[in-house]
């Protein structure tokens, strides 16, 4: 039996950063509480050029992109490692203090805008962090 298309499974995560879609909080003064927001329009550009891509390298791999009824070849729900928020330089200063607001600072992940390059940001995070800290315990306090 020849089958024209290799079977096996091929995995790849594209991950896009869209600039119109974003979060918010939004506080419930009778509960006392505070939702995260996090619509889900405006994705469609993103999860299409992903797609895109996906289609390139499975056709170039003679393979499917997912496997059907099991794996989606897109999951536009889904990020490895989210970053941004309270970039650097624009909602907080160099050191991680949160502009117009005393002693409150950004220690992780939302601190860095976009990618740190082709490796799990685990360790930027860690030494940005330990850099801020050692900066505001001198100055800050």
């Amino acid at each position: 039996l020849h089958v024209p298309v290799n079977l096996s499974a091929i995995g790849s995560l594209g991950m896009g950063f869209d600039m119109t879609n974003r979060c918010r909080f939004q506080y419930d003064p009778v509960t006392d509480s505070t939702t995260l927001l996090w619509p889900k329009e405006g994705n469609a550009d993103v999860v299409a050029a992903t797609r895109e891509m996906n289609n390139r390298i499975a056709e170039a791999s003679l393979t499917l992109p997912g496997l059907l009824g099991v794996v989606p070849d897109v999951n536009d729900s889904f990020t490895a490692h989210p970053l941004g928020g309270a970039i650097l330089g624009q909602a907080a200063d160099a050191h991680g203090r949160l502009m117009g607001y005393d002693r409150l600072y950004v220690m992780d992940g939302a601190m860095i805008n976009g990618s740190t390059g082709a490796v799990n940001p685990s360790l930027t995070i860690s030494a940005l962090a330990e850099r801020n800290i050692e900066n505001i315990l001198l100055n800050d306090f």
